[in-house]
């Protein structure tokens, strides 16, 4: 079960382009790589 949950995902099971989470948390989302630049 785990593991279909991994291939699914790899395979963007979990992409959602709705901005849903923008929407909910008041400001745009940032991709990882734009997070850890900003840190370092």
């Amino acid at each position: 079960m785990l593991a279909d949950s991994d291939v699914g995902a790899s395979k963007g099971g979990l992409f959602d382009d709705s901005r849903t989470l923008s929407t909910l948390i008041g400001r745009p989302t940032t991709s990882l790589a734009e997070s850890v630049k900003g840190i370092l």
